[in-house]
Order: C-alpha cells, then structure tokens, then sequence
C-alpha cells in the first residue's frame, strides 16, 4: 500500500527543497546593470564610512531612498564585500515574506488556504529572481505583507499597531511614501466589505500614521542633509 504523508509535513518537504534549491544562487554574479550598481553604492557607505550620503560612480545617488543600501552594507561589514553578503539580507527578507504571507493568509482563510499562498510566493518567478538580481523588491514585499499582517491583527489587540507601523516604516525607507497606498487600500477595502465603516475613527488607525512616521525618521533626516542641508 502506498503511504500518504499529511499535507502539513508535505508542505514542509515543498517550502524546504524550494530554499534549498535557491542556495546556490547566493554565490552567482551579480546581474547588471541594477544589482551591481546598488551593491556598488552598499560598498561605498563601507568604503567612506559614511551612512548618510549614498555615491555612485563618484556622484551623488539621490534616485532611491537607503534601506536596502543600509541593508547591504551592514551585511558587507559582516561578511566581508562578496557577492553572498550583498544577497544575503534580500533572500532572508524574501523567506521572512512567505512567513508572514502564510500568517496573513490563515488569518482569514485557514491553514489549507495559507500553505498554498506561501507556495506560490515562494515558487513566484518575479520573487524568485528578485532575491537574486537583488534590488527593493524583496525587502518591499516583506515589509508590505508584514505590516498588513499586524494591521489585520491590530483588529483584536492595538498594541499589533507598533509592528504594523516599524514594517511601514521599513517599506517607506526602501521605496518611499507610496506604499502607504496598498496597505491603506488593503484596509479600506476590508471594511468596505465588511461595511465596519466605524473603524475610520477609531483612534488605533491615527496613533499608527503617527508611529510610522517616527519610524521613517531615519531615512528623513538623512534625506534633509543629502538633499536640503547643501543645495
């Protein structure tokens, strides 16, 4: 007779051999011209020691905002400047993505449901070659599910409101302010369905624009002083 595993244990075996059958791809070359050019400005900031002016090619990078470059060249003072320092922290943000997208997923459609979603995150093409040519998106993706995932939380508990807002600051420094649009979109189009239109005043929504905002800080000032401090 044949022997059936549970679904549970067969999606643990699928989600290890994709990681596994990734790994390599942390030791190949960088792909131009973006990968190179953002592991290039993350080598830079170690280079000068200088984590609040970003440079390329010798000029003044003023196109992107910094966490992935921070990302990046914290990873290079770690492990040396290579190649598998520079994708090391995208691929962990991409895995910590499928993480968060199964929680966000079994949240409201059961454990069937958010197995499948984190398959298919993980097996997505444009994510799969997104931890390799390494830009914003891995480090987007895993701060907009996260963030919608205690927001959905912060239903039951306020206090989900810091996490939701620490993510959304996180994805304001990789991509700027925009990604407030899918997440506050996400939301409306909760209630919507839901017709709860009463959560547009409660005060849990407001306290977490706010905390937000302390979290982008950082990426704030830093632009004040590339941007605004030597015009």
């Amino acid at each position: 007779m044949m022997k059936t595993y549970p679904a549970t244990a067969m999606f643990r075996w699928c989600v290890g051999i994709i990681i596994l059958s990734l790994i390599p791809g942390l030791f190949t070359t960088l792909m131009e011209p973006d990968a190179a050019l953002y592991a290039g400005i993350a080598k830079q900031i170690v280079w000068r020691n200088d984590w609040v002016y970003l440079f390329a090619d010798g000029k003044d990078w003023l196109d992107k905002p910094h966490f992935p470059f921070w990302a990046g060249a914290l990873s290079f003072k770690i492990f040396g400047v290579n190649t598998f320092a520079y994708k090391l922290p995208a691929f962990l943000c991409w895995l910590l993505g499928a993480r968060f997208t199964y929680l966000f997923a079994r949240h409201f459609y059961g454990e069937g449901t958010a197995q499948i979603a984190a398959l298919v995150y993980l097996t997505a093409l444009h994510a799969i070659i997104s931890s390799n040519d390494v830009r914003a998106e891995p480090y987007l993706t895993c701060f907009l599910i996260a963030a919608s995932w205690y927001l959905a939380k912060a239903m039951g508990n306020v206090w989900n409101i810091v996490p939701a807002a620490f993510f959304t600051g996180l994805a304001m420094m990789t991509k700027g302010p925009f990604v407030l649009i899918p997440i506050g979109s996400g939301m409306l189009l909760h209630w919507a369905m839901r017709k709860d239109w009463k959560q547009l005043v409660q005060w849990r929504w407001y306290a977490y624009l706010v905390l937000s905002a302390v979290f982008v800080l950082p990426e704030i000032w830093c632009l004040y002083l590339q941007f605004d401090a030597r015009p």
